[in-house]
């Protein structure tokens, strides 16, 4: 867009925005958790897990870590750093979410992230409206900058979002799901029972 149309100075930071959140800029991180699904769905041997996504992890965990590392620069190296960060971290949850279904450890699964991940759709939707209130609202700026404030700002961010994706998720994600299977299985039905309407229409005519 910036090589195509001429934009003022006093646009140019809702250019940026647009670029990062469009649809199109998200969409890579979109088609890897499909992957990571289709991947899950397949079930694949737990030891070509383990020697594909155990060092793709360790990779993808440095290049998201960079430039903290000091790596040694080369072409591939180059180019995987130079990567968009959230490419980068939408693979390295990827590679983690895989290896942790195939070894899960109660740490990290129990009953509370089991929840967690049921309300996921419902929070991403929603913390974007926690942020918004909590900095209209004053809230954020009683944190100080630093990362244990930056992290209790994080929890409580992710407590508001669980407390009001929950209404959402039993009131309005359930039934739709629920209404989509009916539907889905409606459908089904209907094309069982008449396989092929369009010779049924030509046999009547």
């Amino acid at each position: 867009m910036p090589h195509i149309f001429s934009y003022p100075e006093s646009q140019q930071y809702l250019l940026q925005s647009f670029s990062f959140l469009n649809f199109l800029g998200q969409l890579p991180v979109f088609i890897i958790g499909i992957f990571g699904y289709l991947i899950l769905r397949e079930k694949y041997p737990r030891k070509l897990i383990a020697i594909v996504c155990g060092p793709l992890f360790v990779v993808l965990l440095l290049a998201f870590l960079y430039p903290a590392f000091k790596l040694p620069s080369n072409f591939i190296a180059d180019k995987l750093f130079n990567t968009p960060h959230h490419f980068i971290a939408g693979g390295l949850f990827c590679a983690f979410a895989l290896l942790l279904a195939n070894w899960p450890t109660q740490l990290l699964v129990n009953k509370i992230t089991t929840t967690v991940g049921k309300l996921s759709f419902s929070m991403y939707l929603t913390h974007f409206a926690i942020l918004t209130y909590f900095s209209r609202l004053g809230f954020s700026n009683i944190f100080p900058k630093s990362n244990l404030a930056s992290l209790l700002h994080f929890l409580c961010v992710v407590f508001a979002a669980a407390a009001v994706s929950f209404f959402f998720y039993k009131y309005i994600e359930k039934p739709g799901i629920a209404l989509g299977k009916r539907l889905i299985e409606k459908s089904e039905q209907d094309v069982a029972l008449n396989p092929n309407p369009a010779l049924n229409t030509d046999a009547a005519l």
